[in-house]
């Protein structure tokens, strides 16, 4: 089985300025021989990645909707990971705009990319494609039915990863990370996380805000176990496998999965 060579790859990260995003940059300038980190800083910050920056990690603060932008990026680059998105409240208010940036601009990102033989393109979705859980814990073949118009979005810009390698054998990537938390996370506006807010009610002596009668529950991974998913030389992302092959490979992993690639929880196939 061959694996990928990252040690001598040109990375792009999109949205790398975020919380996951910042995590996972952090992690591939130990192992990739170069980075280029994309965010126009909506969500991210560029704090989360300023000590990270030389002359092997570069910052470029565009939106990734401006193909003119990206695409000269594109042609330097060996594998994209692509993490940029807007969250779940703001899809409540700006259906149409979570919607372009979630999906239409993953398909235009996946053609550019295409385009430029970049060498792989690894999509990160997110457990709200599922929406509310039919049962627990969770596999992958659970049914995909999104509640809202983010998951919704998020659940097109996978099948439109998928289909790049149906269609044209394109190697492609999808992992559905659950529920993150950990340093550079998000505390306020439309991407604010529950533990975050949590932790600042708490230390300003006020009461915890619960939605519902509490029994209600989530599994949270810490961020740099799931970037770590995504990054590790031994990450199923880097495995050249032929679908005849997968089916006794693949893995259906639970929520409850102690280990770093329960983040990795579907793995599209290449050649």
């Amino acid at each position: 089985m061959e694996v990928f060579d990252m040690n001598n790859s040109t990375v792009m990260v999109t949205g790398g300025a975020g919380f996951i995003g910042s995590e996972l940059s952090h992690q591939l300038c130990q192992c990739a021989e170069r980075v280029i980190i994309v965010d126009n800083l909506v969500n991210g910050k560029r704090e989360n990645i300023q000590q990270l920056l030389n002359d092997r990690v570069t910052f470029y603060p565009y939106d990734i909707r401006d193909l003119d932008k990206m695409i000269p990026l594109l042609n330097e680059v060996d594998v994209v990971f692509h993490l940029a998105c807007l969250g779940v409240r703001h899809s409540i208010h700006s259906p149409l705009e979570n919607h372009d940036v979630n999906a239409t601009a993953t398909l235009n990102l996946l053609k550019a990319s295409r385009e430029a033989r970049v060498g792989r393109f690894v999509y990160v979705s997110s457990s709200e494609v599922y929406g509310t859980a039919q049962w627990v814990p969770m596999t992958e073949n659970h049914p995909t039915l999104p509640m809202t118009v983010y998951g919704g979005s998020k659940l097109a810009g996978e099948s439109y990863t998928r289909a790049f390698y149906r269609t044209y054998n394109y190697p492609t990537v999808v992992v559905r990370p659950f529920n993150s938390f950990g340093p550079r996370c998000h505390h306020e506006g439309d991407s604010g996380e529950v533990i975050p807010k949590f932790l600042l009610r708490a230390m300003a002596g006020q009461s915890l805000i619960i939605h519902g009668d509490g029994s209600q529950t989530r599994d949270f991974t810490y961020v740099s176990d799931t970037a770590r998913g995504f990054s590790a030389p031994d990450s199923p992302i880097w495995r050249q496998v032929k679908p005849s092959m997968w089916a006794r490979v693949r893995r259906s992993l639970s929520t409850n999965s102690p280990a770093w690639w329960m983040s990795c929880l579907r793995t599209a196939t290449w050649r």
